[in-house]
This record gives C-alpha cells, structure tokens and sequence, in this order.
C-alpha cells in the first residue's frame, strides 16, 4: 500500500490553500446538493411518508446502532454504482447520473404524493400505505451516490472543503424544514421537499463530473466478484495496515458514541438511576437544554468549520487523533462535573454545547479520513464498507440508555475513555506498518 494513503497529504493538494478551494463553483454546487439531499443532518423529508426504515430497524434490532437498513441498502447498492451508469442518465456521467436517477425519484414520489392529497383523502391513504418503501430506496441510495461523486471529485485535503459545503446544504434544509411548516398548509413538508430536491438535480447537472476509469478497469468478470472487490482491493490496498485501521474506526465509534450520549443525554440517565430527584434542579436543567437546544444548528456549524480547519490543515492520522482526543476530553469533563460539582444546569447546558461542538466537527474530520481510504474504481464499496464499521459499533441512544441505565454513566465513561485511547494507538499503529511497507 502507499503510506500517504494513510499518513501524509496528496501532492496535489498539499500546497493548495483553503481560500483558493473554497472558490471552486463545484465547492458551492455542493452546498445546493447538500440542501437536497440533506445526510446527514436533515432528514427531516423522509418525515413525509410512513417511517418504514424505523419499522424495520426495530424490527431487526438494527436500531441498537445508527447503520440502519437505509445504512445497509446502500452498501450493497455501493458495488454496482462503482461498476455501471444508469442508461437514460449516463450522458450525464457514470457518478452523476446515479445522484440524479435518485433525486428523479425522489421527486416523482414527492409528485405521486401531491397528485394524490389532492384527488381525495381516500387516495392519499392508499398512496400512503407504500410510499414508505420508495422513499427508503430513496434515502438508500441517496447517500452513497452523493459521498461517491464528492469523494471522486475531490481526493485529498480538498475532500474536507467539499464535505463542509454539503454539510453546510444540509444545516440549511435542516433549518428550513424546523420552521412551522404545517402551520401554513399540510402540504407545506411535501412542496418544500419537491423545492429542495430540484434544486438538487439542479446542481448535478451543473457538477463537474469526475475523470472516468476505463472499463476494464471498472467492470469485474462476475457479480460475486462485484461484490467483492470493494474489501480485497482495500486490504490489497492498504496491507497489513487495513486491520488496524479497521480496529481503530470501530475503537473510535464506541468512544464517540458514548461521548455524544453522555454529553447530550448523561444527565437524564442519573436522574433515572436517582433514589431522591430534585425537581427544581430537573426543570433548571430543562430549560438549560432548551436554551442550549435553540442554538444547536449553529453550534453544528461552528463545530463543522472547526473541522474543516483541522481536516484540510492536518494529515488524515493527526486529524483523527484530535478528534478522539475531543471525545476523551468531553469524557473527562463529564466525570469531573459529576464528581466536583455535579450536574448542575450551567453544567449540562456547558457539556451539550461541546458536544454539539465536537458533534459538527466529526463529521468533516472523519469523512474526508474515511474518504482518504478509499480509491478508485470502488470508491463507493469501499466507502460504504468504512459507513458500516462505524455504523455498527456506533451504539443508539437507545441502545446507550439500557446499557448506562444499568452499568451507570462512570462505568460507561470509562470504558468509552478506553476505546478511544486504543483508537489513538490503532491508527499510530496503522501509520507505522503503512510507512514500513514497500512502496511500489
């Protein structure tokens, strides 16, 4: 495998600077795509139609991770969007034409749905009944159609400015589809989807599309081996390295998730676990989340530009690093006020701030990580297969709550602090057996 894969940045984005990035017209066609496809910060559209994934994930257990079936749709889509074009589509490109044949069905569910609510009601209940799945397939393949054309657009460094400008696409429809949309008309949720995915499509068609791989080199001999190649060409790839790195993706899922559960929800689990409950002190608390809850967008937003910051300006091994060490330090200060001085309002209002902080960061330093792993024909196999390790052993809220309801948040803490200090030293490790292989 070649270390800079894993240690050191691209020589062609390395003496780029950020302000030159950020004025690419693809940078800003991004933050349009991001307003339309919304992963993973606004979701709020799929809302619409009956929650068919959320039946399935419970019915599965799927929910005790955030990898639901809508996870799992699109690692197995992930191979064939590496291998074909969709054929009414590929004047457009082999990466384009999969987000726009997608955002063309969004749109006609979206069309089907309006047609209907305005025929009768009795039509609106039977489109009803199995609008849900459409819009699972949607939402399937919607995510990894998008991170696949972002990744082959921009490799490197330059992948953190990209994911940034769609994260920040998302923070904007998640802030539209908050407002009291119903208050205006029932219809309202349906029309402003109809709105953000043509603008959407609208940027597809203006992306540039990536260079193309030859066919050959794109098209395995069979479909098992479609399936398949995504993880041999990873490990082929990456060597003995690819363990570690693997190790150390599902290290740092466990130590995040912890941190993001207790930051957000630690307080609500020792309230559970307490024999005596102040009531004064819970509604103080209460109306702190609500004040800190208000400016959760924005604190995303901060936290996003952090991590652009440390995504673009560190090797892909430091950034991941800081952003373990910002999950320990979350941990640390969660025991510390619990011991010191307890959860008090201005402390549980102090802890979901940095974790709303950290929340935003983690997307852009992570992504463009998992990102810098990947390559080229089976960027969204390999991609998709990066989403699972950390889907799966990133732990629900749920999931979070039964396992600290009965352990308790100390112990949860800790064992989230070690995680995340054999996550720093799996990816050292990586670093190193990277660096020691032959370079070919």
């Amino acid at each position: 495998m070649g270390a800079s894969a894993v240690a050191s940045q691209s020589a062609a984005t390395k003496h780029a600077s950020l302000g030159a990035v950020l004025l690419e017209r693809n940078i800003w066609l991004f933050f349009a795509l991001g307003l339309g496809t919304g992963f993973p910060l606004a979701t709020y559209w799929m809302n619409v139609f009956p929650r068919v994934d959320v039946e399935i994930d419970n019915a599965l257990l799927l929910a005790l991770t955030s990898f639901g079936i809508g996870g799992w749709l699109g690692l197995f889509a992930a191979p064939f969007l590496d291998r074909y074009s969709v054929p009414l589509f590929a004047s457009l490109g082999h990466r384009r034409s999969w987000v726009a044949v997608t955002l063309a069905i969004g749109l006609a569910v979206f069309t089907l749905y309006l047609l209907t609510a305005l025929v009768s009601e009795r039509a609106t209940a039977r489109f009803a009944v199995i609008s849900g799945i459409p819009a699972l397939l949607v939402w399937g393949l919607l995510w990894i159609s998008v991170d696949a054309l972002r990744i082959d657009l921009y490799r490197g460094r330059a992948q953190a400015a990209a994911y940034t400008a769609q994260v920040f696409g998302s923070l904007a429809a998640w802030t539209i589809g908050t407002l009291p949309v119903r208050d205006w008309h029932s219809l309202a949720p349906a029309i402003l989807g109809v709105a953000l995915f043509m603008v959407g499509l609208g940027a597809v068609f203006l992306i540039k599309e990536p260079p193309s791989v030859s066919a050959d080199e794109a098209r395995p001999p069979s479909l098992p081996a479609a399936l398949a190649q995504p993880w041999s060409a990873f490990f082929a790839r990456h060597g003995r390295a690819s363990g570690f790195l693997l190790a150390a993706i599902a290290c740092y899922a466990l130590a995040a998730c912890a941190a993001d559960f207790l930051g957000s929800k630690g307080y609500g689990v020792d309230v559970l676990r307490s024999s005596h409950v102040d009531i004064d002190q819970v509604s103080a608390v209460s109306r702190a989340y609500g004040a800190v809850g208000a400016q959760e967008i924005t604190l995303t937003a901060i936290g996003a530009v952090a991590g652009l910051l440390i995504a673009f300006g560190l090797s892909p091994v430091r950034a991941f690093s800081v952003l373990v060490y910002a999950n320990l330090a979350l941990l640390a200060l969660f025991a510390l006020c619990k011991v010191w001085t307890g959860l008090t309002a201005l402390n549980v209002a102090g802890l979901f701030a940095l974790r709303t902080l950290i929340y935003g960061a983690s997307f852009v330093i992570y992504t463009t990580v998992a990102a810098r792993l990947t390559a080229r024909p089976h960027t969204a196999g390999q991609y998709a297969m990066l989403a699972l390790f950390v889907g799966l052993f990133w732990i629900s809220e749920d999931g979070f709550t039964f396992l600290a309801s009965r352990i308790g948040t100390f112990a949860t803490a800790a064992g989230a602090a070690i995680a995340g200090l054999a996550a720093i030293v799996l990816i050292r490790s990586a670093a190193r057996v990277a660096y020691s292989a032959p370079r070919g």
